[in-house]
Parts: C-alpha cells; structure tokens; sequence
C-alpha cells in the first residue's frame, strides 16, 4: 500500500488567497465556484468537484490572466481530483502547472514543492512509471529531510512510497533497506501499534516473501 499522507499543504494557501475562510461571503466571481467544488471533494464526489474547479480555473485566468499565482493553486486541487477519479494523464497535467507555479512562487526546496513531487510521482507510480516515479520521490526525500529532519513521518511515508517503486521493480534488496529506515522511524514517531507502522510491516514482509525469506516473513505477518 502505497502511503499518501500530507498531499494537500495546498488547500490552506487556496483558501488563503480566494477568500480567507472558505465559507466566507464570496468577493471574486471565481470564488463561489471554488466554494462549491471544495464541497463536493469533501462528499468525495470528485468528478463534480473537478467541474467546478475547472470554472473556476476559468475565471481566474480571465481576471488575473495565466500567470496568477491562483492558477497554480487550483491547478492543485485539479490534479488531486484527476488522480483520485484515476484519470492520471489530467492529474499529470495539472500537477506540473502548480509544480511550476509553487517552484516560481515558493522555490524548488519549499514543502509544497515537496508534496507536489510526491503526488506527481504518485501517478507515475500508478502508471507503472517506476523510473519516474523514483526519481521524483528522491527530490521529496531530499527536501524533507532538510526541512523536516530526517526522523520526521513524512520522511517515513516518502521512504515507503520509495520502497515500494523499487518492490515492483524487483529491487528488492533496495527496498527491505528503504522499508526498514521506515519503520525505525514510524515505530518511534507513532508508536508500535500505529496503522501506518503496521502498512510497512506488511510491506516488508511481502518483499522477505517474494526473497524466500519465509520465517522472517510470517515474523512480520503476526505483528500486522
């Protein structure tokens, strides 16, 4: 299971930058739109929030023009609710266009960078692009790892989601080591009974499995 944690640093600045809080009278024509899809992505209806978010996607590029900073932030919200109806040639799309924005905007070393790079390498990995996909997530390590200290979770979920490119390359040896700084971490961050904790585990074991590691497998098995 790949882990997805700290995805939306994003919807903070968007609300930020429309409207302050989200359910404030609107000032600007786009902001209602955006109101209304922020809504539906909270039903999970992803596909109408998208509709909405293309509105006002739409509005802004017709009162700011193309190289607002809005357009990179909504753009955002676009590409996570692409990924998430498994439309991941839209969700590339537009998590490149906030990618250039935040990079402009926040610099290429920032959070939201990171987070960006870590959901864009979320597609490729779906797409069963695992060079791609690894390379993005050794960017969002580097950045984390500076900017959070290397014993953060979020360098654990980066780590895991790393593993796992590197498990369905068959690197398995790459990704026990990658599994195994993850856990270290998650077990004294979370605790030992943290669900997170018990995903790498399970990780882990299928890799020892797939080595015929099988005691050490079925070890790991009965601690999930």
């Amino acid at each position: 299971m790949r882990l997805s944690g700290g995805m939306r640093l994003g919807v903070v600045l968007v609300v930020l930058t429309v409207s302050a809080v989200v359910n404030c009278q609107p000032v600007f024509a786009f902001e209602q739109d955006y109101n209304q899809a922020k809504a539906f992505e909270k039903k999970g209806e992803h596909k109408k929030a998208i509709q909405y978010y293309l509105k006002a996607a739409k509005k802004i590029r017709r009162k700011f023009g193309r190289n607002h900073f809005n357009n990179g932030i909504v753009a955002w919200d676009l590409g996570w609710n692409y990924e998430k109806t498994a439309n991941y040639a839209e969700a590339e799309k537009y998590y490149k266009i906030s990618l250039s924005a935040y990079e402009k905007k926040k610099g290429k070393r920032s959070k939201q960078v990171a987070s960006l790079l870590n959901n864009l390498a979320n597609v490729y990995d779906s797409q069963g692009r695992y060079a791609d996909a690894s390379r993005l997530y050794q960017r969002t390590l580097k950045i984390k790892e500076v900017k959070l200290g290397s014993d953060h979770p979020s360098v654990a979920q980066t780590l895991h989601n790393l593993a796992i490119v590197h498990q369905n390359q068959g690197r398995y040896a790459d990704a026990s080591r990658l599994y195994q700084r993850a856990l270290k971490i998650k077990e004294a961050k979370l605790g030992p009974d943290h669900p997170s904790v018990a995903q790498t585990l399970n990780n882990l074991a299928s890799v020892y499995d797939s080595q015929g590691r099988y005691a050490d497998a079925s070890r790991l098995y009965q601690r999930t």
